[in-house]
């Protein structure tokens, strides 16, 4: 297991190199000069043409490249030309806010997203059913942007209950937290739902309900646990759904995240800043997936042995 966690370590890295060699080639391609964003409307042709000699403008990409390497292979992500500090300082600042948003929509997404998909599929073909996967139909289909701003106006501006945006307190956690799970919620339910359904009419279940086992006993301990390798694949998968609908969703509610932090670069071409955030992103999506393939070995002891003999 130890040697399978390892080699699966290693593979961030070429991976992750890619991701920002791709960023680096695809942003500079974008027309514009950041010089001249940086200095300003008014600045004069002299001033333009220093900045873009202190930034290393006007040296072959190829150098620029050479030393966007070397200093990644330092810990410099550079320095940003928006906020005049380092990149990595300003991430790290704001790593918080998204770990709270996305931990936050993780959470209520399982919680409800299972929960109504076991009810669903242990009352089939009821009126709650019925309810309930033409609800996760919709959140599916509805854009996170478009349920954002629908919340504001309904819950915020019409009732003034929930402020528009900003953090702080739990109030300004509950309309992004909704918005950016209503999708998660949805497909996790119908999956939840489908699974079950599949498990309960193994023989094992069968078997246990003629043993006399309680009910609920037998969705928790058999029928639950065998359903569970499914959803968590699928929530892992989704993690970089997630991540890339908290940058909407940080945007809509000013929810000063790494979401809002990159839309921000890319309006300004602080392609430092990008190059940063895509770098974390690429990694934190990756360890995300790593933690899902040993989770498959908790959840059944073959995949753990599997493993084990791989490595």
């Amino acid at each position: 297991m130890a040697t399978y966690v390892i080699r699966r370590a290693f593979l961030i890295i070429p991976t992750a190199l890619l991701v920002v060699t791709l960023v680096f080639f695809i942003f500079r391609l974008v027309p514009g000069d950041v010089a001249r964003i940086v200095a300003g409307e008014r600045a004069t042709e002299e001033e333009v043409a220093l900045i873009r000699e202190q930034m290393g403008l006007n040296d072959p990409i190829h150098v620029q490249y050479a030393r966007y390497l070397w200093g990644l292979a330092h810990g410099d992500l550079g320095r940003s030309l928006t906020y005049r500090r380092q990149v990595l300082d300003e991430i790290i600042s704001r790593v918080p806010a998204t770990l709270e948003l996305a931990l936050a929509g993780i959470g209520v997404s399982v919680i409800i997203g299972v929960g109504t998909g076991i009810i669903s599929a242990v009352k089939r073909n009821t009126i709650y059913d019925y309810t309930s996967m033409v609800a996760a139909i919709s959140g599916v289909c509805v854009p996170n942007f478009w349920l954002g701003l629908l919340l504001i106006m309904i819950f915020s501006v019409s009732l003034g209950w929930l402020p528009t945006g900003g953090r702080g307190g739990l109030k300004f956690l509950i309309l992004p937290t909704v918005a950016l799970s209503a999708r998660l919620i949805a497909i996790i339910a119908r999956l939840t739902r489908s699974t079950m359904l599949e498990v309960i009419s193994g023989d094992y279940v069968r078997t246990a309900r003629a043993k006399g086992l309680n009910e609920r006993v037998i969705l928790a301990r058999h029928a639950l646990r065998n359903a569970m390798i499914p959803l968590v694949t699928i929530v892992g998968l989704q993690f970089g759904s997630l991540l890339a609908g908290s940058i909407v969703v940080e945007t809509v509610f000013a929810w000063p995240g790494m979401g809002s932090l990159l839309i921000n670069a890319v309006n300004s071409r602080d392609y430092p800043m990008v190059q940063g955030i895509t770098l974390v992103y690429t990694i934190a999506f990756m360890v995300v997936n790593l933690l899902t393939d040993l989770s498959y070995g908790f959840l059944d002891p073959r995949v753990r042995l599997a493993e084990g003999r791989e490595g």
